[in-house]
C-alpha cells in the first residue's frame, strides 16, 4: 500500500467547476439584502463557477451577495463585472495576530425568463411577481398595458398556464 493509500483529505477539492488560482485581485461585495454598501475583500482564486476571496468581516454561509471585481483584466466570465454569487462556506483564518474570513462563493446565473438570455446582474429586472427579465423583455411587457392580456402572459412567464 502506497504512503497516501488509504488517507482521508479533509481539504479534497469537490468544486463542480476548476479554479484558477491568481495574484491578489481586489473586489468589493455587498449582501444581496444591503445592496450599495460595498466592503472590500481580496480574491486568490477564480472560475466559471465561483471564486475564493478574503475580507475582515465574517459572511454566513447561504448568504446571498453581489461581487464588484476592481481589476477589470480578472473579469471571471463574459464581460460582466458585477456578479451574483452565494456564500458556501466562511472560515475564520488567523493572520498576523488578526482574523480575516476565507470565503468561498458558488455563482448564481440569471437568466431572462422570457428569452433564456444570460442577464448581468446590473441589468436584471425583478418584477414583483419574481421574474428576471433583460431589459429588452422588460421594455416589451412595459408596453403592454395593465389587464387581461399583460396578466396572462405574466403568468405564462410564471408557468402558470393553467
Amino acid at each position: 500500500m502506497g504512503e497516501n493509500e488509504g488517507k482521508t483529505d479533509l481539504f479534497c477539492n469537490y468544486r463542480a467547476f476548476g479554479r484558477k488560482d491568481c495574484i491578489a485581485v481586489p473586489i468589493r461585495y455587498s449582501r444581496y439584502d444591503s445592496p450599495g454598501v460595498f466592503v472590500d475583500g481580496m480574491m486568490f482564486n477564480r472560475g466559471t463557477g465561483g471564486i475564493y476571496f478574503e475580507t475582515d468581516k465574517l459572511l454566513p454561509p447561504g448568504a446571498d451577495i453581489y461581487i464588484r471585481v476592481i481589476n477589470g483584466a480578472a473579469q471571471v466570465h463574459g464581460n460582466e463585472d458585477l456578479y451574483r454569487g452565494h456564500v458556501m462556506w466562511c472560515r475564520k483564518i488567523v493572520r498576523e495576530d488578526a482574523y480575516i474570513y476565507g470565503v468561498g462563493v458558488r455563482f448564481l446565473i440569471n437568466t431572462c425568463s422570457e428569452c433564456e438570455d444570460t442577464i448581468p446582474y446590473d441589468q436584471i429586472n425583478r418584477t414583483l411577481d419574481y421574474l428576471h427579465l433583460c431589459p429588452d423583455c422588460t421594455r416589451k411587457l412595459d408596453s403592454l398595458q395593465d389587464g387581461h392580456l399583460r396578466r396572462s402572459i405574466e403568468e405564462y412567464l410564471q408557468g402558470n398556464i393553467i
